[in-house]
C-alpha cells in the first residue's frame, strides 16, 4: 500500500514556516548570547509573576466578553467552562499551523461538553464572539494609533514613525469596517440559511442528506444571531469593552516586559509596536504562533524606534514572550486530551448493552 502524496496545502504550509525560521535565523544571526542572558536575569521572581498577571488579566477579560455573548444569546455559561475552552483552544491556535483556523470549529464540541451549552447556541456564540473580537481589534487599534499621536503632539518631538502610525491607524479603519460587514450581514438573521444554501451546491450527495437533516439547526442559529443583534446596544457596549480591556492587558504585559528588559519606551509606542505586531501575526496565521515572522518584527520595530542593543533586548523579549506561549500550549493541549480521554471512556461506556 503506497501513501499519497502531500498535498499543496501541506507543501504551502512547510514553506512558510521554513521560510519563518530562515528569517528567525537572519534576525538574530549576530546575537550576543551572554547580553541576553544577563538582560533576561534582571527579570526577577517579582517581574515574571507582573508579566503573568497581566496575562492572567487579558484571559480573564476575554473570557467575560465571552461569558457576555452568550449572556446575549439568552444562554447562562459558566465562566470556569468558558476559560477551559479559552486556554485549550488558544494551545491549537499557538501549536498548530493555520491554528486560527483549526481552532474555530473544534470550539463549538468543547462548549457543548464542558459548558453544557446545546449546539445552536455553541455555534452562534462562537460566531458573535468573532465579530466582538474584530470590532473589539479595530477599536483598539484606532485608540492606539490616537494615543501615539496625541503623546507626539504635546510633546512636539519628531515623530520617526508618523506614517507607520497612519499606516497603522488605516489598518484600524479597515478592521473596525469590516467588523461593521459582519455586523450587517449577521443581523440579518439569514446568513447559517444561506451557507446551507451555498454548500447545497456541493455536488456531494451524502453532504446534501446532512445538510437536509440538519436544516432545523440551521434556522435556530439564525435565530439566535438575531437575538444577539437586537439585544440592547448598552450590553454589546459592555462586551467590547471587556474585549478591549483583554487587548490592553496584553499591551501593558508588553510594556512591562520592556521595562523589566530596561527599555524605557512610553505606552502608547508599546501600544503601536503591539498592535502591528498582531496584524502581522495574524496575516502570517498559517505559521505557528507567527514564530520567526513576529520576532523579526519586533527587532525591527526596536531598530526603528533606535533603541540600544536592538537585536539582544529583542531576543530576550521574544524569549519571555514564547516560554509563556509554550507553558500555554502544555497546559490548554493537556486540558484537550483530558478531554478526549473524558469522550472516548463516555463513548465506550454508552456502547456497552
Amino acid at each position: 500500500m503506497t501513501s499519497s502524496p502531500p498535498s499543496r496545502q501541506v507543501w504551502f504550509k512547510t514553506a512558510a514556516l521554513a521560510l519563518a525560521l530562515v528569517a528567525l535565523a537572519w534576525t538574530f544571526r549576530d546575537v550576543r548570547v551572554e547580553r541576553v542572558a544577563g538582560l533576561l536575569g534582571r527579570l526577577g521572581a517579582l517581574g515574571v509573576v507582573a508579566v503573568l498577571a497581566c496575562q492572567a488579566a487579558a484571559m480573564t477579560f476575554d473570557t467575560l466578553g465571552f461569558r457576555a455573548a452568550f449572556a446575549m444569546l439568552g444562554a447562562r455559561a459558566n465562566f470556569r467552562a468558558l476559560l477551559w475552552v479559552r486556554v485549550a483552544t488558544e494551545a491549537l491556535v499557538l501549536a498548530v499551523p493555520g491554528g486560527a483556523v483549526v481552532a474555530e470549529p473544534i470550539k463549538v464540541p468543547l462548549l457543548r461538553r464542558q459548558a453544557k451549552l446545546e449546539l445552536t447556541q455553541a455555534i452562534a456564540g462562537v460566531v458573535a464572539r468573532k465579530y466582538l473580537l474584530l470590532a473589539g481589534q479595530g477599536l483598539w487599534i484606532g485608540l492606539s494609533a490616537l494615543l501615539r499621536l496625541f503623546i507626539v503632539w504635546r510633546t512636539h518631538a519628531p515623530e520617526q514613525l508618523a506614517g507607520f502610525v497612519a499606516l497603522v491607524g488605516l489598518a484600524g479603519a479597515c478592521v473596525a469596517g469590516a467588523a461593521l460587514l459582519l455586523r450587517l450581514l449577521l443581523s440579518r438573521g439569514t446568513i447559517a440559511t444561506r451557507l446551507k444554501g451555498w454548500l447545497g451546491r456541493v455536488p456531494s450527495q451524502v453532504l446534501r442528506q446532512k445538510l437536509l437533516h440538519s436544516q432545523v439547526t440551521f434556522k435556530k442559529t439564525d435565530g439566535k444571531l438575531a437575538q444577539f443583534f437586537a439585544g440592547r446596544r448598552s450590553r454589546e457596549a459592555g462586551a467590547l469593552l471587556l474585549l478591549v480591556g483583554a487587548w490592553a492587558a496584553e499591551t501593558l504585559e508588553t510594556f512591562l516586559c520592556l521595562r523589566l528588559l530596561g527599555v524605557e519606551l512610553s505606552f502608547g509606542v508599546v501600544a503601536t509596536m503591539e498592535v502591528s505586531m498582531t496584524l502581522l501575526r495574524n496575516v502570517a496565521f498559517v505559521v505557528p504562533a507567527g514564530i520567526g515572522i513576529q520576532d523579526a518584527g519586533y527587532a525591527l520595530f526596536l531598530r526603528a524606534l533606535g533603541v540600544a542593543d536592538a537585536t539582544e533586548l529583542a531576543a530576550a523579549f521574544t524569549l519571555l514572550k514564547r516560554s509563556k506561549e509554550l507553558a500555554l500550549v502544555a497546559l490548554g493541549l493537556g486540558l484537550l486530551s483530558t478531554d478526549q480521554a473524558l469522550q472516548r471512556r463516555a463513548d465506550a461506556a454508552a456502547a456497552i448493552p
